[in-house]
């Protein structure tokens, strides 16, 4: 099964709106099995700030930013992921430590893909992933290095660039290599720009290009990962898988069990 990417659950950055710790996020689009992965990231004036992992999501990974040159204000990415389970309709995120105010809060959003997941679709997604830290003012571009992975044909590539500049919600305007599945929405003070593709082989280099009023972007996350595809794990060369022959062996082994038992059984009458 290819893997597909299945809805978006829209952005939400009322966490940063009001200055308080908590945001509620809107489950996208799903199937039972579709795995759901979550952007959710943290704002503060003081230092990077931890997201608490939601109950019944695993924590993937994360990369926190060195602060910009304007507040400076400090931003942390964290991923996530489930897979879905009779959803519900939204999930609460929170974080702690927050120094409060406008410039402070959280943001997020989570997306649903289908065909992807670990081993017999449970497990972690992921192949590998990459991610760079923008804090030049005015950098027009941030370039996520090249994959050092073992590649799976079938495999998507996901992007995400989170962009801040002074509150001016910096766009990227182009991604190379192309991509499909893009989603921006700006908020107060960062932007969420999110894209995937299909690659051909190990990932080379990912180069967003920034766009804002301010002419760049000023601090800015770049992370990309990869997913696997389910059926890849299933019929991996590493997982040996019963043939024709071993069945019909397991098949006749039981068969030829069960007529011993039951002449067992008639003996004892």
């Amino acid at each position: 099964m290819a893997i597909a990417f299945k809805a978006d659950g829209g952005y939400n950055n009322a966490g940063q709106v009001t200055g308080t710790a908590t945001v509620t996020l809107t489950v996208p689009t799903n199937t039972n099995g579709d795995l759901l992965i979550m952007f959710a990231s943290s704002l503060d004036s003081t230092s990077a700030k931890n997201i608490t992992t939601p109950a019944g999501w695993t924590s993937y990974t994360s990369i926190a930013s060195n602060g910009d040159s304007l507040g400076p204000f400090f931003t942390k990415l964290h991923i996530f992921y489930r897979y879905a389970s009779s959803e519900p309709g939204t999930y609460n995120v929170t974080c702690s430590g927050m120094a409060g105010g406008a410039a402070s809060g959280i943001e997020g959003n989570i997306r649903s893909y289908s065909g992807a997941s670990g081993p017999f679709g449970v497990g972690n997604p992921f192949n590998s992933n990459n991610s760079v830290i923008t804090t030049n003012a005015g950098k027009t571009t941030s370039t996520v290095p090249a994959f050092t992975e073992t590649f799976d044909p079938g495999e998507l590539y996901v992007v995400i660039g989170l962009g801040q500049l002074g509150g001016t919600n910096p766009s990227v305007s182009n991604y190379n290599p192309a991509t499909s599945d893009s989603f921006f929405n700006a908020g107060n003070f960062n932007s969420y720009n999110i894209a995937d593709y299909s690659p051909s082989s190990s990932p080379g280099s990912m180069v967003l290009t920034w766009s804002s009023t301010l002419g760049g972007v000023n601090d800015a996350i770049a992370l990309a990962f990869t997913l696997l595809p389910t059926l890849l794990w299933v019929t991996s060369p590493n997982i040996v898988q019963p043939t024709i022959t071993t069945l019909s062996l397991i098949n006749k082994t039981s068969q030829a069990s069960v007529t011993r038992k039951r002449k067992n059984l008639l003996g004892k009458f």
